[in-house]
C-alpha cells in the first residue's frame, strides 16, 4: 500500500472509526482500524462486534494498492502533530509508514487477514429506510435520554429503547431508579421497535453532533443500520426483555403539584449537590420539604449543612421527599432554562413525575430515597 491524503481529512475519518474500538488485551486484533485501498478511495473500519463503524476517504494518489489493520492511538496523536497538508502514508514490509515533509514514523500492524469482516458491502434500497431525521436532532434526542440507561451488569436495560407506533417514536431509557420517557409525532413505513446499545448511542451521538445532514435507518430484526454521508454504523441489538414502561407512565395518582422555573432549579440543585455529593447515608441524598407555597431543600455532608428554601406554586398536602439531587439534575439540565417545571407528587415513598409544565413529550419518572430526618 501507497497513498498520499490530507491529513486532515485521514483525521476526521479515523477519529469516526475509532468510537466503535475498545481496547482488548485478549483479541487485539479488535483493537484496530481495518484499512484498505478501493478505487481513488480508502475504505476504513473499526469494530468491536457490538457496534461497528466504515467510512471512506479520497486519496489524492493511490499510487499502490493495499490493505493493513493498525492500532490507532500513536498514529492520531502523531498525525495531529504534523504541520504539512498531505502525507503519504505506505507499507514497508510490515511497518507501516507515515511520512509528512521531513518527518518519517514508522509503526507496528497486525495481520490483517484476522480482521472480522461484516457489513463491508451493505447496501439497501431507499423504499427499506425506517427513519430518516436530521443527524443534529436525533442527537439531541439521545443526549436527553442517555443518562439514564442502566449499567453493564443489566444488559436488558443497558440501552435506549427506541419503538414506532400510532404515528409516532417513543424512546425509553431505565436503570430502575429513574425513567426517562420522550416521545414524538412521526410518519412512520411500519411499526418498530429494538433496544440500542448505550456504547452504539453514545458513538452515534458524538459523530451525528458533528455533521449536519440527513441519517437513514434501517432495521433488520438483529441489527440497526445508520447511515450518513459517507458513514455507515452498524449494530447489533439487545434482544433481552425491556421492562413494561408504561404502567409506569400511565400512573395518573399523583395528587400534590409543585411549579418552578428550571433557572430557578438548576442553581439551587448546583449547590446543594455541593454539600451532598459525599453524603454517608446516600450520595447526592438531600430532603425536599412542600407546604404553603414554600420549597425548602435540606442536605449535609460530614462537615457541613446547607438549608435552601425559596417561594414556588404548590397544591397539595405538606409533603416530606428525599431525592437524589444528581438524578433530578441531570434531567432538568436537558431543558430550556427559562422553562417552568412541573414535579408532580403522592407521597414520600412514591415516584416523583417531572416534566415542562403543560408539555408531556418529555418525562422523567424518579424514584425517592429513604434518608433519616
Amino acid at each position: 500500500m501507497q497513498v498520499i491524503v490530507n491529513r486532515n481529512e485521514f483525521l476526521k475519518k479515523l477519529r469516526i472509526v475509532e468510537k466503535a474500538i475498545s481496547e482488548n488485551k485478549i483479541k487485539p486484533i479488535l483493537s484496530c482500524v481495518y484499512m484498505e485501498t478501493r478505487g481513488e478511495m480508502l475504505f476504513l473500519c473499526g469494530t468491536n462486534l457490538e457496534t461497528t463503524i466504515t467510512t471512506t476517504v479520497s486519496c489524492k494518489e493511490v499510487v499502490k494498492e493495499g490493505k493493513v489493520a493498525f492500532q490507532y492511538p500513536l498514529i492520531d496523536e502523531y498525525m495531529k502533530e504534523l504541520k504539512e497538508e498531505e502525507i503519504q502514508i505506505r507499507m514497508d514490509g510490515e511497518a507501516l509508514m507515515v511520512e509528512g515533509g521531513d518527518a518519517v514514523s514508522e509503526f507496528s500492524t497486525f495481520p490483517y487477514e484476522d480482521y472480522p469482516k461484516a457489513f463491508e458491502n451493505f447496501e439497501k434500497q431507499e423504499e427499506e429506510v425506517l427513519l430518516r431525521m436530521n443527524s443534529i436532532e436525533l442527537a439531541t434526542i439521545f443526549d436527553k435520554l442517555k443518562f439514564s440507561a442502566g449499567s453493564t451488569d443489566n444488559p436488558a436495560i443497558h440501552c435506549v429503547r427506541v419503538e414506532g407506533r400510532d404515528g409516532e417514536i417513543h424512546f425509553v431509557t431505565t436503570d430502575t431508579y429513574r425513567l426517562t420517557y420522550l416521545h414524538k409525532s412521526f410518519s412512520l413505513q411500519e411499526d418498530f421497535q429494538m433496544s440500542l446499545p448505550l456504547e452504539t448511542v453514545e458513538a452515534c451521538s458524538k459523530i451525528f453532533r458533528g455533521l449536519e445532514a440527513e441519517v437513514k435507518v434501517y432495521f433488520d430484526k438483529k441489527f440497526a443500520h445508520f447511515l450518513i454521508e459517507d458513514i455507515h454504523i452498524v449494530s447489533s441489538l439487545i434482544e433481552l426483555t425491556f421492562p413494561a414502561y408504561q404502567t409506569i407512565l400511565s400512573n395518573g395518582n399523583y395528587d400534590k403539584i409543585m411549579g418552578i422555573s428550571t433557572e430557578s432549579l438548576i442553581s439551587i440543585l448546583r449547590r446543594v449537590i455541593i454539600f451532598v455529593r459525599n453524603n454517608e447515608e446516600s450520595k447526592y441524598g438531600a430532603t425536599f420539604h412542600l407546604a404553603d407555597g414554600v420549597l425548602k431543600i435540606k442536605g449535609n455532608s460530614d462537615i457541613a449543612k446547607i438549608n435552601e428554601e425559596m417561594a414556588v406554586d404548590y397544591q397539595g398536602a405538606p409533603l416530606k421527599v428525599s431525592l437524589n439531587t444528581k438524578y433530578l439534575f441531570d434531567f432538568v439540565q436537558n431543558l430550556e432554562k427559562d422553562t417552568e417545571l412541573s414535579l408532580e407528587m403522592l407521597s414520600s415513598k412514591t415516584s416523583v413525575k417531572v416534566h415542562e409544565k403543560g408539555k408531556e413529550d418529555y418525562i422523567y419518572i424518579l424514584m425517592p430515597l429513604a434518608l433519616k430526618d
